[in-house]
Order: structure tokens, then C-alpha cells, then sequence
């Protein structure tokens, strides 16, 4: 057998002598072609205009289009090589320069369509210097997520001085502010709605309730007391006419009518 083998090879070898051309189509005609496909693909991959982007579709949970900050973003990154774009990248990117966004998430679908899904954070309150200027949004964890000409309707207002600091991004850590964020908690709390915190002093907190009643409470004291006084006051009054004016501040409540 081994003998046989070996003649085999040396007819072959003297077949590849004696017509090199006939060996070479015979013997390596499909590798040459499967070169051939892998060098076409690899054009189609780096050349064509087939696998990048091209199409970007962009909304939010709730169904609403992208701010127009975004969809610029998304727009730099069309005809790029769809299997090389960094989608994790690109989240990053947006929610650094809007963090109004908690949640971004980019998934790239063959063969040239980016496909975006973003989440925007809850409003918590808006933050003024006074009344009539423009108004910070501030989320859940007390970060300022967006600036707007008017406040927010249907979120309740801090104004305070200290806000004429703050940026879009920047965390609220002056204590004045952080003192009216604890009242509004409080408030929260006790399921007592309210419209307005206006920080004048630590000792002299302004509370706008809905019925159009004031509150006032000092930052000094214990707030969760003062607050939950104020919640007792405003279920059991039975005097006519109403106060309009509860002031919390000392042992014995205060009330104006």
C-alpha cells in the first residue's frame, strides 16, 4: 500500500512538471476563488456605502422625538462603519451633555440604521432666584438637569438666592437650598400640597399651600415637627373664618387671619 501511495504522488509530481498550467486550475481553482470572495468582501465591508450608517431613528420612551441637541450628535456619526461605531460611547456622550436623560440606550441594526431609545428623568422641583427669572429643573437626586424661561407646571418651586450659582449638571449642595429641598420633603411626607418654598433666612422659610394659606417655619428647628404640627393644624381646624397665615416657628403656633 505504501508503494502504491508513493507511485501516486510521483505520477502527480511528474503530471505538475510536465503541465504546471492544468495542475495549478485543478488543484487550487477554489482557493484562488475563495481569495477572491474574501478580498470582495472586505471592499464591500471598508468601501461600500452598504453597512454604514445611514438611517437614525431616535425617540424617547414615551413616543416623543429627540431634542435637536441630540439628533446633531447622533448626525456626526452617519457614515461611519456600522460595526465599528461604539455605541456605548455615544450614550455616554449624551448623557454627559444632557443630563436630563437617565437612560440611553443605542442599538445598531444591520445593515446601516442607528436605533435610539431614550429615558427623560423625573422632574422634582424648579429653582429660582426670584420669581420672575428663568427657572432651574432639578431631578429626584437633587442635580440640575435642565434650564427653561418659565417653571415647570405642575412641579412645585424653591426660590432662593443661592440658585443664581448653578449650571445644567451641577448638584445642589448649599445648605440654604438643601434646607428648602428637606422642607419640601417634609411637606411630601405629610401629604400637604403646596406651590411655592421661598428661602428668605434659615429662620424664615415661606410656604405657598394650595388653599392659598402661608406656612412659615424656621430651618433651626426641627422641620419634621414643625411640619407634621402644621399637618394636624390643617386637618382639625374647625375655626371660621380659616387663618391664612400659620406661622410654626415657636412652641405655640402663631395664626393670621
Amino acid at each position: 500500500m505504501v508503494r502504491i501511495r508513493q507511485k501516486r504522488q510521483l505520477r502527480t509530481f511528474k503530471n505538475s512538471l510536465n503541465n504546471p498550467i492544468q495542475y495549478i486550475s485543478n488543484n487550487n481553482i477554489f482557493r484562488w476563488l475563495a481569495v477572491l470572495l474574501i478580498i470582495g468582501l472586505i471592499y464591500l465591508l471598508f468601501s461600500s456605502s452598504y453597512f454604514r450608517i445611514q438611517n437614525i431613528e431616535c425617540s424617547s420612551l414615551n413616543q416623543t422625538p429627540c431634542d435637536q441637541n441630540v439628533i446633531a450628535e447622533l448626525n456626526r456619526h452617519k457614515n461611519e462603519l456600522i460595526f465599528t461605531t461604539n455605541t456605548q460611547e455615544i450614550e455616554e456622550k449624551i448623557k454627559k451633555a444632557d443630563p436630563i436623560y437617565s437612560g440611553v440606550q443605542i442599538t445598531a441594526i444591520l445593515p446601516n440604521t442607528l436605533k435610539v431609545s431614550m429615558d427623560k428623568k423625573d422632574f422634582f422641583a424648579n429653582l429660582q432666584v426670584s420669581s420672575n427669572s428663568a427657572s432651574l429643573i432639578v431631578d429626584q437626586d437633587q442635580v440640575v438637569v435642565d434650564k427653561q424661561p418659565f417653571p415647570t407646571p405642575g412641579t412645585f418651586t424653591i426660590i432662593s438666592s443661592s440658585a443664581d450659582q448653578y449650571v445644567v449638571g451641577d448638584k445642589i449642595l448649599d445648605s440654604n437650598t438643601l434646607i428648602a429641598f428637606e422642607v419640601a420633603n417634609a411637606l411630601r411626607r405629610n401629604y400637604l400640597s403646596f406651590n411655592q418654598i421661598y428661602f428668605i433666612t434659615n429662620t424664615e422659610i415661606i410656604i405657598s399651600l394650595h388653599d392659598n394659606k402661608i406656612a412659615v417655619i424656621t430651618g433651626v428647628e426641627d422641620i419634621s415637627r414643625q411640619v407634621t404640627s402644621l399637618q394636624l393644624i390643617l386637618s382639625k381646624a374647625t375655626i371660621t373664618p380659616e387663618p391664612r397665615i400659620l406661622d410654626m416657628r415657636f412652641d405655640m403656633p402663631v395664626l393670621k387671619y
